[in-house]
C-alpha cells in the first residue's frame, strides 16, 4: 500500500496492490478495505472511497474525499443544493446517477440534466416516470418542467420563464398598411398579422387573417374577452382596414363612434340585421365580379387586389342570434319561412368570404355547437379562449376536452394556437375607449388611436317600430309592426344623415387619401414603413408573483365550472373533473385500465392549471376529492342565477 501525504491528518489517496487470488468486485472484501482505510488513515473529515481499479495489474486506487458534514461546512449554498439535489436523484434513480447544473449570469440554476440507467424500469412503468418527475420537481428552486429522454437516458428539467400579467403595446404598434399602389396594398394586407399575446418564451402568439380568415374568441365574463376585442380592433385600425362592430350585449364595445376606420357600428337588433345582410351582399357581389367575365362587367376585370379587406367584429354572438331570431318571430309575416335567413348568412361569409378579404371576429363566452355549428366553427382557423372554459367549450376550441380548463385564474390569461398547438399566452391589454368606463384612460387612448382615418362612420337609418300596413279585408289602413323585410333594406346613412352606397371595392377616395398621405411623407423625408413584415415590437410587460402558483388550490378553479368538493373513486372520474393528488387540483385527462397492472389498476392521466401533464396508477376504489365539472347548460343555468 502507497499514500501520498497532502498534508497533516490524512493522504489525499492511497494506492494498493493486491493478489491475484483476490476479485476486486467482491463487495465484502471492498468493504473491509475501505473500512480499514478510513479506521486508520481518516482525520474524520475525509472518507475513502474507490476512485479507480486495474483488475490486470491488481492495482486500485482510493481517493480521500471530504465528509457530508465536512461539506455542510465548507460548501457554498449553491454547492449545498446541488448536492441536496443530487443525493434525491440517487435516491429516485439509484446510486449510480449523475447531475450537470447550469446557471446563468445571476448564479441561478436554469437547467438541471441528470443521467440514469433507469429508462427500461420507468419505460415499463408509467407512475413511476411521474412520481419520479414529481417528487424531483418538488426538489428544486423554482417552477421548471421536466423532459424524460429514456432512448438517451437522461432526464432534463428547464426552468419555467415566469409569464407576465400585463402586456401592453408601444404606441401605434401597427404601421399603416393600405397603399395607394394595389398590388403594394395586397401584398402589405396579405403579411398582416395581429398580436394577440406573449408566450412563455417571449414569442408573439398572432392571428395572420390571410392565412386563417376568422378569428374564434370564447371567454366568460371576466376573462378579459372585451379586452382582447379593443386589442383587436385597434390593430386592425392603426393598420388602416375597415372595421364593422355588432355587439350582442349592445354595451360591451362602446366608445368607437369617432375612431377612425372604424366604418359602422350595429349596435341594435335592426342594425345588426341590415350590417350581417349587407356584409353578406358585399361577398357575394366581389366573388360574383371577379368570375364573370370582363365582357360583362361593363369591360371591367375586377382582381382580389382592387377589393380592400373588411374586418367585422361580432361579439356575445349567442345573445345576437337570440335576439335576432325573437325579433324575427316578431316582424315576419304570413307566408315567410319560420325561421330567418340570418344564420344561413353567416355560415356563407365563414365559408366563403377567404377570397373577398372579408374576415370575422366571433365572441362567445361559451363554445356552444348548437350557436357555432361544425361546418361553420371549422373556418375559424384561429382560435382564443381566455380563462377557464367548460369541457365542451374545450373540446370544441382545442378538440380536447381538458386543455381549455388546466388555465390559470389570472385575467388576460389565455389559449392560442402558436406553432401549430394551443399554448398558453397572456393577452395584450388594450385600454377601454368609452369615457364613461371606469379605466377610461385618455392619455393611453392617444398611444392607440390610428394616426390617419382612411374611411369614415357610417350608420342604418332607424326604421319607425311601426307602419301603416293595409288591410284587404277591412279596405282600411292598420297600424303594425314593420315588416322583416323593410329592415333587411334599410338605408346606409353618411355621417350628415345623407343616404349612401357601401361600395364592394376600393374607391377612388381612398386612393387619393393614400396618394396625398404618401406625398406628404416624401415631403417630411418621414421613412417608408416596412408593411411586408411584421413590426418588430418590443412589448411593456408587468411581472407580478403568480400567487395561484404558489398554492394552487381548490380556490384557484372557477367555481362556475366545477361543482364543490365532495369523496368519491377513481372509477368515477371523468374527462375534465378535478381531482386532489398531493394536495393539489388538477384536471383529469383520461383514466385507462393499466395494461401491466393487476386487480383493476387504472392509469390517471391529469394535466395541472399550468398547463403540465402526468399521470400516476390507482386502484378504482382509491378514495379521492373529486369536483365534477359541470355541463354547459349547467353552467348557463347557473350564470343565469348569478345575473
Amino acid at each position: 500500500m502507497r499514500h501520498n501525504l497532502t498534508e497533516p491528518g490524512h493522504p489525499s489517496s492511497l494506492t494498493v496492490y493486491y493478489g491475484r487470488s483476490i476479485e476486486a468486485a467482491n463487495p465484502e472484501w471492498v468493504g473491509k478495505l475501505l473500512a480499514v482505510a478510513n479506521r486508520e488513515l481518516s482525520d474524520g473529515t475525509v472518507e475513502f472511497k474507490i476512485d479507480s481499479v486495474n483488475n490486470t495489474r491488481k492495482k486500485l486506487v482510493l481517493k480521500a474525499v471530504p465528509t457530508a458534514e465536512q461539506q455542510a461546512i465548507n460548501e457554498t449554498e449553491a454547492e449545498k443544493s446541488e448536492r441536496l439535489f443530487t443525493e434525491d436523484v440517487q435516491k429516485a434513480l439509484g446510486d449510480t446517477a449523475t447531475v450537470d447544473f447550469e446557471r446563468n449570469e445571476d448564479g441561478t440554476i436554469t437547467q438541471v440534466t441528470v443521467h440514469h440507467t433507469k429508462s427500461m424500469e420507468i419505460s415499463m412503468r408509467p407512475s413511476l416516470r411521474v412520481n419520479t418527475s414529481s417528487w424531483l420537481l418538488t426538489r428544486l428552486p423554482g417552477a421548471f418542467r421536466c423532459n424524460w429522454d429514456l432512448p438517451n437516458d437522461t432526464l432534463t428539467f428547464s426552468r419555467r420563464k415566469e409569464m407576465p400579467t400585463i402586456v401592453t403595446l408601444p404606441p401605434h404598434a401597427q404601421p399603416l398598411r393600405q397603399r395607394a399602389d394595389k398590388m403594394a396594398s395586397y401584398e402589405a394586407y396579405s403579411k398582416f398579422k395581429i398580436m394577440l399575446g406573449l408566450t412563455e418564451e417571449g414569442e408573439w402568439a398572432t392571428w395572420h387573417p390571410k392565412s386563417d380568415p376568422h378569428l374564434l374568441i370564447v371567454g366568460g365574463t371576466g376573462s378579459g374577452k372585451t379586452i382582447s376585442l379593443h386589442n383587436i380592433i385597434q390593430q386592425i385600425t392603426q393598420a388602416g382596414y375597415r372595421v364593422w362592430l355588432c355587439d350582442g350585449k349592445q354595451f360591451e364595445l362602446m366608445g368607437y363612434e369617432s375612431w377612425p376606420n372604424v366604418e359602422l357600428i350595429a349596435d341594435t337588433v335592426p342594425s345588426q340585421i341590415r350590417a350581417i345582410k349587407l356584409l353578406h351582399d358585399i361577398m357575394h357581389e366581389r366573388n360574383d365580379k371577379r368570375r364573370v367575365r370582363a365582357a360583362k362587367n361593363g369591360g371591367k376585370r375586377y382582381r382580389v387586389i382592387d377589393y380592400d379587406p373588411i374586418f367585422f367584429i361580432g361579439d356575445e354572438l349567442a345573445q345576437l342570434k337570440a335576439n335576432i331570431a325573437d325579433f324575427y318571430n316578431s316582424h315576419k309575416v304570413k307566408g315567410m319561412p319560420a325561421k330567418s335567413e340570418v344564420d344561413k348568412w353567416l355560415g356563407s361569409i365563414a365559408r366563403l368570404s377567404r377570397s373577398s378579404m372579408i374576415h370575422m371576429v366571433s365572441g362567445l363566452q361559451q363554445g356552444n355547437a348548437e350557436i357555432m355549428g361544425g361546418e361553420t366553427r371549422e373556418n375559424y382557423g384561429a382560435r382564443l379562449t381566455l380563462g377557464q372554459i367548460s369541457k365542451e367549450s374545450s373540446m370544441m376550441m382545442w378538440s380536447d376536452a381538458s386543455v381549455g380548463c388546466a388555465v390559470p385564474p389570472v385575467k388576460g390569461r389565455a389559449l392560442a394556437f402558436h406553432n401549430g398547438r394551443p399554448t398558453m399566452i397572456q393577452t395584450v391589454f388594450a385600454p377601454n375607449p368609452d369615457p364613461e368606463h371606469p379605466d377610461y384612460d385618455a392619455d393611453k387612448l392617444k398611444q392607440v388611436m390610428p394616426k390617419h382615418q382612411l374611411y369614415t362612420m357610417k350608420y342604418v337609418k332607424e326604421l319607425e317600430e311601426k307602419t301603416q300596413v293595409y288591410n284587404e279585408k277591412t279596405d282600411e289602413f292598420e297600424e303594425a309592426l314593420t315588416p322583416w323585410d323593410d329592415y333587411l333594406e334599410a338605408p346606409i346613412l353618411a355621417e350628415d344623415d345623407e343616404p349612401i352606397d357601401v361600395e364592394f371595392i376600393r374607391t377612388e377616395a381612398l386612393e387619393i387619401e393614400l396618394k396625398h398621405l404618401e406625398a406628404q411623407a416624401q415631403e417630411k423625408n418621414d421613412a417608408e414603413p416596412d408593411t411586408l413584415t411584421m413590426p418588430v415590437v418590443t412589448p411593456e410587460v408587468v411581472m407580478e408573483p403568480d400567487v395561484s402558483h404558489q398554492n394552487p388550490g381548490g380556490n384557484a378553479f372557477d367555481e362556475t365550472i366545477w361543482e364543490e368538493e365532495h369523496h368519491g373513486v377513481a372509477e368515477a372520474l371523468q374527462e375534465s373533473d378535478l381531482v386532489e393528488i398531493d394536495g393539489e387540483w388538477v384536471v383529469v385527462t383520461s383514466l385507462l385500465k393499466n395494461p401491466f397492472g393487476s386487480g383493476g389498476e387504472s392509469i390517471l392521466g391529469y394535466r395541472t392549471i399550468y398547463g403540465e401533464s402526468g399521470s400516476l396508477t390507482m386502484s378504482p376504489n382509491q378514495p379521492l376529492n373529486i369536483r365534477r365539472a359541470r355541463s354547459e347548460e349547467e353552467i348557463e343555468a347557473r350564470t343565469r342565477e348569478e345575473e
